[in-house]
């Protein structure tokens, strides 16, 4: 079982740090040398309660073999681009 941390997003407009939950999806799943190569995406939406500003995130990641982060998180979408994410820790349950 694959988790993302909750992570802190600063809204580029008012500057407050927003604590974000992601939904994690698993994208494709291919068998390799080692096992599975396992692709995800997780993405975010939040609205700043501060000023309304809202930010949707998207990252994406890839695990092989099971248990090991081959491509670490990478942002590939924020909606505002003056808004800083901190990239989540991803955990991997037991196999």
């Amino acid at each position: 079982m694959v988790t993302l941390d909750s992570s802190q997003c600063k809204c580029g407009r008012c500057g407050k740090i927003l604590d974000i939950s992601w939904e994690i999806d698993s994208v494709d799943s291919r068998e390799k040398n080692m096992g599975s190569e396992s692709y995800y995406s997780a993405s975010t939406n939040v609205i700043c309660p501060e000023c309304g500003n809202e930010i949707n995130c998207s990252i994406q990641f890839v695990e092989y073999p099971d248990g090991v982060l081959e491509v670490p998180p990478k942002v590939i979408e924020i909606s505002d681009d003056r808004s800083e994410l901190e990239t989540p820790r991803v955990s991997f349950g037991d196999y």
